[in-house]
């Protein structure tokens, strides 16, 4: 099971999942309306390093304005109405930075430009922030 696998789990079962600062490090806490269903508790014992890092991850890029989608798997800033950045979550935790533009009423993407390739989280963030400062400069010298 992966760490957004156990996010999607956690959330299902009705388990709030937070991380709290300590002077050891971060530190994984939940609260659950109910008692935890068999399992749970073990597989975030397991994936804790996974949890926390997804965790910091997601928090991060919502500071920055990001939606997080299906538990960090999907990150999608809005260019505009016709044009999304998202970042997609691969297997092997890096990720692949697309963007894509949109026509009315069609379901799949006008046209898809890769801005990066199965790169790490830091990577994958300085590129897209890259990225789109360099799409604001274009839109506010046209």
């Amino acid at each position: 099971m992966s760490a957004t696998e156990c996010l999607a789990r956690a959330y299902r079962e009705d388990v709030e999942l937070w991380i709290e600062p300590t002077a050891a490090g971060p530190r994984l806490l939940f609260r659950a309306k109910y008692t935890l269903q068999d399992g749970l508790r073990e597989e975030l014992r397991e994936h804790k390093p996974a949890v926390i890092a997804l965790l910091q991850q997601n928090q991060r890029m919502k500071e920055l304005g990001w939606q997080v989608l299906n538990f960090g798997e999907l990150y999608l800033w809005s260019i505009h109405t016709k044009s999304d950045l998202m970042a997609l979550r691969e297997d092997n935790d890096r990720f692949d930075l697309t963007r894509y533009g949109w026509s009315p009423g069609k379901p799949k993407p006008a046209y898809k430009k890769v801005v990066a390739s199965r790169v790490e989280f830091p990577e994958m963030l300085e590129r897209a922030q890259s990225y789109l400062q360099y799409i604001e400069k274009r839109c506010n010298h046209a």
